[in-house]
């Protein structure tokens, strides 16, 4: 049986990587690239471990609005959950201009 050979969609290997994210993702404010951002945020969202979602919710309490707002859209996933989702409104409450 012949098995067919797809190349990868665009991103899969960041996303992939994963694990290795949270140690770059200090840099994640100065990428101007926003859809490279979007990609790593979400990557970091999959994680589904307590630092990587910490780190994101201090992007949007802390980040750009543009960083923010990205981090934010990769926590969507989580939507579902009311503990998280009572973090996310703390975090947005707390935004400092």
């Amino acid at each position: 049986m012949k098995r067919s050979l797809r190349k990868p969609p665009p991103g899969a290997g960041r996303l992939a990587a994963g694990e290795r994210l949270c140690g770059a993702a200090r840099r994640i404010q100065l990428l101007r690239a926003r859809s490279l951002r979007r990609t790593l945020l979400l990557a970091i969202a999959l994680l589904r471990r307590e630092n990587a979602i910490d780190y994101l919710l201090g992007l949007v309490e802390n980040g750009e609005s543009q960083v923010s707002a990205d981090a934010v859209a990769a926590l969507a996933m989580y939507k579902d959950d009311p503990n998280l989702q009572a973090r996310l409104n703390q975090a947005r409450q707390s935004r400092t201009p």
